[in-house]
């Protein structure tokens, strides 16, 4: 088995089964007896055409008989692996992509389509091998950055059709990976020197204490770093540690999370609070809230402990805290670089979204006490799941006002973080007061 074969039965177990793409390319590698170097390409492969499937369906199109529904899912997998090496990958040669694809399509079954293959992979090339364009502004984004024409327009509608296509331009593409350095073992200088002597180069973020961006030697499993088996960071986003910072959790505090898993937020709270006072991160599901237990422990933050709990369901047994994160599951627009599937999802797909963030936002107020605050926020940047969340619960609740956003976000009491100098995920987050 190839490498661009593994690709390709990986994206019709796709289109077959669903489910989550990391879990199917993960059992898929798991299987395969290809080396390491074939493996990272598979996945480069996987991930990028999942990543750019309408693009390259419309390339496609044109230039298959009868149109993409007459292809099978085994030689449509072939043509879009193949297209996106002739995109995206200038390094390979045509010549490699078209064969390949051909033998990929023999190899998933497909023998007779061999001259298919070879056909409408030469045409693609013979006609300048280009994306063709609509003219329509929302269905142009759609194309050019893959993704569904409803999200588009929902996206320039928002933020107008500048900043959307900025960041969908910014959707593309591997995502940067920052480290929140564990500030109780270590500083952020001697991490990066920690990580260089294992070949990992970094970066210090300007403006953000205690965070380092990966520069180069990112390849593999970072949990398989020293650094990482001793607890001296954990892996989060630079948007997720500004939610932390917008928390403002203070040593001796009694802080909730509502919502914790995978745990990033809790962990970073902890260790705004020097390990002092009590945090306790919850999650719907036993097993998440287990493996945030285990990355405190990893992290040695002590004052952390964790339960399974429906965050939609009021528990009167937990008392009042100091500090609530109601960080809401959402739609996940703003890391579609992160989660190729997204990008093919409508907000009709989300509309019911609201109401369900409504519900845990009026829960995670009952455990705030009188002078605490919370904080609301979400991965998306749909203003249903956001601003319209937020500014509906200060109108029903006199007793609450708007806070305050720490110095790193600017002023005011929420942002959508689309446009930022740390090149990180979007998001949003609300700081809420309770004065009664």
């Amino acid at each position: 088995m190839t490498a661009r074969e593994l690709c390709a039965r990986c994206l019709v177990k796709m289109d077959a089964r669903g489910g989550y793409s990391n879990l199917v390319l993960d059992a898929a590698l798991r299987a395969s007896p290809l080396d390491g170097r074939d493996k990272a390409f598979a996945a480069l492969l996987f991930y990028g055409v999942l990543e750019r499937r309408i693009t390259l369906d419309a390339c496609l199109a044109p230039l298959c008989a009868g149109g993409l529904k007459k292809l099978s899912p085994a030689v449509r997998a072939a043509l879009e692996t193949a297209l996106y090496e002739l995109l995206y990958l200038p390094d390979t040669p045509q010549s490699a992509a078209v064969s390949q694809a051909v033998e990929s399509a023999r190899a998933l079954g497909q023998p007779r389509a061999a001259g298919l293959v070879n056909g409408v992979l030469r045409s693609f090339l013979r006609t300048g091998g280009r994306v063709p364009l609509p003219q329509d502004p929302d269905a142009r984004l759609s194309v050019q950055y893959s993704v569904a024409r409803p999200l588009a327009a929902l996206l320039s509608g928002a933020y107008g059709r500048p900043a959307a296509e900025a960041f969908l331009a910014r959707s593309c593409g591997a995502a940067p990976v920052f480290l929140r350095v564990n500030p109780l073992r270590t500083s952020a200088a001697a991490l990066q020197a920690l990580l260089a002597e294992e070949g990992v180069e970094s970066a210090p973020v300007e403006g953000l204490a205690h965070c380092l961006r990966l520069t180069a030697g990112t390849g593999g499993d970072l949990r398989r770093l020293a650094a990482f088996e001793r607890g001296l960071f954990h892996v989060q986003d630079v948007s997720s540690q500004l939610c932390a910072l917008a928390l403002d959790p203070r040593p001796g505090m009694k802080v909730l999370d509502v919502c914790a898993a995978p745990g990033g937020k809790a962990f970073t709270a902890a260790q705004l609070m020097e390990d002092r006072g009590s945090l306790l991160a919850l999650d719907l599901h036993p097993n998440r809230a287990g493996l945030i237990a285990q990355g405190a422990a990893r992290l040695g933050l002590g004052c952390l402990r964790t339960g399974a709990a429906d965050a939609g369901v009021y528990d009167p047994g937990r008392g009042l805290f100091d500090r609530v994160l109601c960080d809401v599951p959402c739609s996940g627009l703003g890391v579609l670089r992160r989660k190729p599937e997204l990008r093919y999802k409508t907000p009709a797909e989300f509309a019911g979204l609201p109401q369900v963030q409504h519900k845990i936002l009026e829960v995670s107020a009952q455990y705030t006490a009188v002078g605490g605050s919370l904080v609301y926020s979400t991965c998306t940047l749909n203003p249903e799941e956001n601003q319209q969340v937020a500014e509906a619960f200060l109108a029903a609740h006199p007793g609450w006002a708007p806070g305050a956003l720490p110095a790193p976000l600017g002023q005011g009491w929420q942002t959508t973080l689309l446009e930022t100098p740390w090149n990180c995920d979007g998001f949003y987050m609300a700081v809420l007061r309770r004065d009664r």
